[in-house]
């Protein structure tokens, strides 16, 4: 062995010595730069969120400014409308300020939002003319309700543009994010394989706290979306939203509205004797048969608990809901005749009134739903109209379509 032996192994303990550092700082380079990507996009998706409610809220007030600009020219109330119309306009013209200052506004979106300032503007100097002293005149308080009315129409179009914008943009936030997850796990893996059992059980913890923080941000994403999970039908979040819009266009066109609810009778049960993923299973029927109701681009199908679901039908009356209603009961009897699977539901109908609640009917068809289940369950009520099952339940009323109570027959 020569003299060099000694040297050259000193030099390949050293170069495997850095090579192994070279690794861990690779390493933990790589985990780090994940860190400040998750961090970064959270922060990222949080700005969103808010941008995305100031963007609602500027919705939420231009329709408020017309509905006391309304109420003013028809003077009713005017002392209260006017201070509301006051805190209206206070609250649109602070929050449209706040979307303008927003720092993660992408160029596109700062520039939609500097395209409706003439209809922002056009809003808030007619909504000021009502609020002027001395009070305007008849003719000036017409004209000015009607600038309102006409602008905030344009100006919800224009928002309805803006909000898709931005929620395309979240979106391809989240692809980035998983992207992210996607190559810091690659680099991990390569580095873990090169460095040995020293490096990889560090690294590897490391890599599994930064995979576990991705997953949670997935989770918090997934569980902020509109989509039930299990059944692919619209959440709770997603009909509340459109059952108010609904029920604000049924007021104003005096059309009637129907809401279905339907609930699995004796579910837990079901799930006890057959199992979880036999119950699923009836949810995810049950959910593809409420779904092939809502045939109309306004009708919604919803999930809204665990084994609850909503039907919304606008310019539906009571006898039209019902008979869907009974469509619905028959189908889901026959998912499962062995299991005794079978639904009740309640149905509200009504032609909303301006000054009338949603959650009113709301209530009445919860109520009504209630009314089912205790007439012996498998069956539809109706807070206009009855309908029996064939009878089985001793405590119901008889008949089919008779008017109930004080309820008139539509």
């Amino acid at each position: 062995m020569s003299a060099d032996g000694p040297l050259q192994a000193r030099g390949a303990s050293r170069m495997l010595f850095f090579r192994y550092g070279g690794a861990v700082v690779a390493t933990g380079l790589v985990i780090v730069a994940g860190q400040l990507v998750v961090q970064h996009q959270l922060r990222v998706q949080r700005n969103d969120a808010q941008t995305l409610n100031l963007a609602g809220r500027q919705r939420t007030f231009s329709q408020k400014i017309a509905k006391f600009a309304l109420a003013i020219a028809s003077e009713r109330e005017r002392t209260a409308n006017i201070g509301a119309l006051h805190q209206a306009l206070h609250g649109f013209t602070d929050d449209y300020r706040q979307l303008l200052s927003g720092r993660a506004l992408s160029p596109t979106v700062q520039r939609m939002l500097q395209q409706i300032y003439h209809s922002q503007q056009a809003i808030v100097r007619a909504a000021e003319r009502l609020l002027a002293t001395p009070p305007p005149t008849a003719d000036q308080v017409q004209l000015a309700t009607a600038q309102i009315l006409r602008e905030e129409r344009a100006f919800l179009g224009q928002m309805e543009v803006i909000v898709a914008r931005l929620e395309r943009e979240a979106a391809g936030r989240v692809q980035l994010l998983i992207a992210t997850e996607l190559a810091c796990g690659t680099l991990l893996l390569a580095l873990l394989v090169l460095t040995g059992l020293y490096i990889v059980r560090p690294a590897l913890a490391k890599a599994r706290r930064g995979i576990a923080q991705l997953e949670a941000s997935r989770r918090q994403l997934a569980k902020a979306a509109r989509i039930d999970e299990m059944t692919g039908l619209w959440n709770r979040e997603h009909f509340e939203a459109h059952f108010a819009a609904e029920y604000r266009r049924a007021a104003r066109e005096r059309q009637p509205l129907s809401l279905l609810f339907v609930d699995l009778d004796h579910f837990r049960a079901i799930n006890d004797n057959y199992g979880w993923p036999q119950g699923d299973d009836f949810l995810k029927q049950t959910a593809k048969i409420v779904a092939r109701q809502a045939r109309r681009p306004a009708d919604v199908a919803a999930r809204i608990g665990g084994e609850e679901f909503v039907l919304l039908l606008p310019q539906t009356d009571a006898r039209g809901a019902c008979f869907v209603a009974e469509q619905l009961r028959r189908e889901i009897s026959e998912i499962a005749p062995q299991q005794r699977l079978s639904a009740s539901v309640g149905v509200a109908s009504r032609v909303p009134g301006i000054d009338q609640s949603p959650l009113d009917l709301l209530e009445e068809a919860d109520a009504v739903l209630y009314r089912a289940k205790r007439y012996g369950s498998n069956r539809v009520e109706s807070s206009q109209l009855f309908y029996l099952r064939p009878p089985s339940s001793a405590n119901a009323p008889q008949g089919i379509g008779e008017p109930q109570g004080d309820r008139a027959n539509p």
